[in-house]
Formats: structure tokens, sequence, C-alpha cells
């Protein structure tokens, strides 16, 4: 059996940088390499003399060495390459810095083409076709119209007339597929609120995740939408009394939520978080779902309905006492997964096995703590408010910053696993975009509390992951994907963005629409638990292109907030 031959690769942003935002380069080389400091050749395309100056080393991990070099230059275009790495000397790379790019660049193909072509693909006549399969699932979808309505809160003073009425209306077609899923649970199960987690394919399912995620999308709809009637250029249906609607229908999820029991062991998982395969959970609110529920009661309060706050109150104080405190683990300030035992919160978990369904499906949102920066803003005078600010005091730099600084691309890790301790990618059931952007985001919201440049630096390090400064695509890599492929020289890697179409080198996707956001660097095969989330499979050894609004949504509440 032939050996791979060694890997080395240049590795920059695809979409390109921020004027004034962290510019940074990689150079990816085997494990082991030594000589002198690479050196780096930087050329405006406008022309005039190059710029020179020296990588410096990281450190080794993932089984590779990494090199790092940081620069500050004005807007313009540029071509990189690489002197005293022999295997990269016929390379070049272009990029592109300008005021807000990674905004401008990606919002409308995101949050518009992407969207409005998935309506047309939608299985059950409503929504979005959510991923590369015929799924519309609620999880998704909610999650889909909070980064639209962030987008919309955030950048809609400065779009056209005409992109925000198709930015509405899009928040409408997702907002109302749920109402949909509401309707459906009414039929079926008597729901009383609750949500089946999709038409057609999941109305068995009805799952807490799917429900507070949707009276958060439901309520900043309600308190966002412009309008009362919208008319589809796609179906030609025509939507009437839709704030009205979707404000009676998160109100009516909310009571649900009120009366929901944790779901225990119902569809425990345990691979997912490290645990034992016979490890039973407590019938406890695992603390991604307190997180949502939490948020939820403070969205309603937004919208003008405040009888839930004491309830998200309360939520909050347990978060607060599931914290990791210093000196028990190698970082600290992030969540246990119970009120008690060894498990800690992961930053991402989906999955659809056959058989195994509950609170991890959609779990997208862990770590998630804009609910404490809700509740400061909207109660500051709280007896709750020193706790809340030091919870986030804690978690901001006794976990996401050291966390993310563990590894060479500042991105925040899968999970601290027990006696494993920070894994970037081993354990996986696919690659999880969102969760880079919902870090960005969350990160950007911390800076405004606390002032510290880390934070903003942080932010930037995880979008730039999506956009192309990643560790690259590699012969071995490429075997993760199912549907796209592409060439890539034996022992080079090659750094794409993850957004379809969008950027100089990009990945394809599933479902081939530009603004599609893929799934991402992973290990193992896509959509199988063949991988433990052990120390020694933690690297990012495959690519998997299946496409998620999930992605989208979350890459959208992190570059409104640039």
């Amino acid at each position: 059996m032939t050996s791979s031959p060694p890997v080395f690769g240049l590795l920059v942003s695809q979409i390109g940088y921020d004027t004034g935002a962290p510019q940074r380069v990689l150079l990816r080389v085997p494990a082991g390499w030594s000589g002198p400091a690479p050196v780096w050749l930087i050329t405006p395309r406008s022309g005039g003399e190059a710029l020179v100056g020296s990588f410096s080393p990281w450190g080794e991990t993932w089984g590779a060495g990494w090199w790092v070099a940081t620069f500050e230059l004005p807007s313009g275009t540029y071509e990189i390459r690489v002197e005293g790495v022999p295997e990269l000397r016929d390379v070049r790379e272009t990029f592109s810095i300008a005021d807000d790019l990674i905004y401008r660049e990606t919002w409308e193909y995101v949050g518009l083409e992407q969207m409005e072509t998935r309506v047309h693909f939608a299985p059950s006549g409503f929504g979005w076709q959510d991923c590369g399969a015929a799924l519309q699932e609620a999880n998704s979808h909610a999650s889909c119209v909070i980064g639209l309505c962030d987008l919309l809160e955030l950048r809609g003073a400065e779009m056209t007339a005409p992109q925000c009425e198709r930015l509405e209306l899009q928040i409408v077609m997702g907002c109302e597929y749920l109402v949909r899923c509401q309707e459906r649970c009414d039929e079926l199960h008597s729901g009383d609120g609750g949500l089946v987690h999709g038409l057609r394919t999941h109305e068995s399912m009805v799952l807490t995740g799917d429900v507070s995620k949707a009276v958060i999308a439901w309520a900043m709809s309600a308190r966002l939408l412009t309008g009362e009637t919208f008319v589809s250029a796609f179906t030609g249906d025509t939507y009437t009394g839709v704030r009205e609607r979707f404000r009676s229908a998160a109100l009516r999820g909310m009571r649900w939520l009120m009366k929901a029991r944790p779901p225990g062991p119902d569809g425990w998982l345990a691979c997912v978080h490290g645990a034992p395969a016979d490890y039973v959970p407590p019938v406890e609110w695992m603390t991604h779902e307190l997180v949502l529920n939490a948020w939820a009661a403070l969205a309603l309060a937004e919208m003008g309905e405040r009888d839930y706050v004491d309830r998200a109150c309360a939520d909050l104080r347990r978060i607060a006492a599931r914290q990791i405190p210093e000196g028990e683990r190698e970082v600290f300030g992030h969540f246990r997964l119970f009120d008690d035992g060894p498990l800690i919160e992961v930053s991402w978990s989906h999955h659809l096995p056959k058989g195994v369904v509950g609170a991890d499906v959609g779990a997208t949102y862990p770590n998630y703590l804009l609910p404490f920066l809700l509740a400061l803003r909207q109660l500051p005078d709280h007896p709750d408010a020193p706790l809340w600010r030091r919870t986030l005091e804690r978690f901001a730099f006794g976990y996401l910053i050291p966390a993310c600084d563990a590894n060479p691309f500042g991105i925040i890790p899968l999970g601290d696993f027990p006696e494993e301790g920070l894994l970037s990618f081993a354990g996986a059931w696919h690659g999880f975009n969102s969760a880079y952007a919902l870090t960005a985001a969350l990160a950007l919201e911390l800076g405004k509390l606390f002032p510290d440049n880390r934070l903003r630096e942080l932010a930037y390090r995880n979008l730039l992951w999506i956009a192309g400064l990643n560790a690259g695509l590699t012969q071995e890599c490429i075997s993760g994907c199912v549907v796209w492929k592409r060439d890539v020289t034996p022992g080079r890697t090659l750094p794409v963005s993850m957004i379809n179409s969008v950027g100089k080198r990009w990945a394809g996707a599933f479902f081939n629409v530009r603004g599609a956001v893929v799934n991402g660097f992973s290990v193992g095969k896509q959509f199988v638990w063949d991988v433990p989330p052990k120390r020694e499979f933690d690297a990012p050894t495959s690519f998997t292109d299946e496409d998620w609004i999930t992605h989208g949504g979350a890459w959208l509440s992190a570059v409104s907030r640039l």
C-alpha cells in the first residue's frame, strides 16, 4: 500500500479580509518539519514593491505543523508567495481587503438568493428545502429565521427597499412553515402549541428544542416585520395578518414549553458527549435546552409579553450553577451538561439516526449565552445582574478565549471531553460550521460588554475559517464528500470558502445553489458515528459537503454584527 506524501499548503482567506480587521495567513507543513522561518512576500496587484516578512511557528496539532503570519494592509488586492519551503515555490494565492468585505460579499447570496431558490424545492410547498435532501426540519427553519431576523434588525437600514421586501418575505416563508408544523402537531398529537419536527417526513417527533427555537423566531419576526400582508412571488400565496399570527404561535409555543418535561434517556446518544455506553442521563434539562428556554422567554419580553421573565431568570440561575470552576479542568467557565456529573456541554450536536431521537437533535446553540446579555439589557437592576455578568466574564476569559487559542486557527473546539480535554473535530456526525459562526456572533456581543480586542479577533478567526482560512482540502479529506468532488494534487492542501460559489476557491454542496453553507471539516464518514471523541483521531481529516440552512442562519447572525 502506497503511503500518502507529506502535505504542504499556503492557507489564505478565499473571500478576503476586512480593512482594519485581523489579517492572517498560515502555512501547513508536515509534523516534524524543520528549517529556517519561511518568508512571505506580498505584492499589491496595483503595482509597487513587495512587502516581506517571516512566518512565526505556532506549533503542532492535528498531525501537522503550523506557521502563522499576521499583517495590517490597506484596502486592495494582493498576491502572496512563500520562500523557504521548496514544496510551495510555485504556489501563489491572491486575496482582497476592503471595508466590510466579509459582510458585503456574502449576505445577499446567503440570505436572499439561496433562500429564494430553496423555496421552489420545498417538499411541503411551504418554507425551504433545508439541506442536501428533501427534508424540512423545524429546528433548521427556526435557526435560519433567527439569522434572517438578525440581518433585518442589524443591517436592514443599509438595504434598498426591494432588498428589505425580499428579506421580509423569506422571514414570512420560514415562520409560516413553522406555524404549519404547529398546526400539524395539533392534529396528530393534541399538541397545544408543540411542533412536529418536520412535515411529511418527521411528523411523529415533537422536540422541545424545536419549540423553543420556533418561539424565538416567531417573537423576533412579530417584532421586526414592517407589514401585515405578503404576497409570495414564488408560490403566489398571500400571507395576511402575519405579525399577529406569529405572535399567537409564539405564545402558544411558550405555554407548551412551560408544561414540557425533559426527555431524560429517551433518544439519548452517549457518543455525542463522550459518555460511557451504559451512562443513563438524569431527567433534567440539558444546559443548551435551558439556554433556549430562557432565550424564548426573553424574546417574548422584547415582543412586549413579559409573563415569562421570572422563568427566564430561574433558568439563567440554573445555568450559572453549572459553570465549571477554575482549577477543575484545563479551561474553565463553560458548563456541565446536567446539574452534576462529569459530562460537559459540547459546542454543537445534531443527528437523525433511526430510533435515536432526543434533545441532541438540532442542538446547534450550546454555549450561545445571548440570553444572559438580553437579561442584562432588559433588567439591568435585577438582583441577579451581577451573577449574569460574572457568568459571562468567566465564560469569555476562562473558556472562550483560551479554548480558541488552543489551535492555530482560533476556532471553537467541538468540546471539552472527559479524559480527553479539548477536541476540535473527533466525535462529530458531520462538520459544524454553524458553531463557528455563532461563536463569532457571541464574541462580538461579549466584546460590547467587555472591551477586549481578543474577542473581536476571535470572532474574525471563526468567520475566516468558513471564508477560506482553514486547514484546506487534501486528497484524503475529499473522500468524506458524498456529492461534490474535486482533484487535489497529492501532497498539497487547498484552502476553500465553505459558502458555495462565493470566493476565489470554494467547496461545492449537495444542493448546488450560490450562498449555501456546507457542513465543513470533520472526521470519518458523513452522517455516521464512526470516529469516537478521542485525541488520537482529532484532525480535520474529512470534508463533509452537505449544505444546511442552519449554517446559513448562523453566518447571517455573525456577519450582521460586524
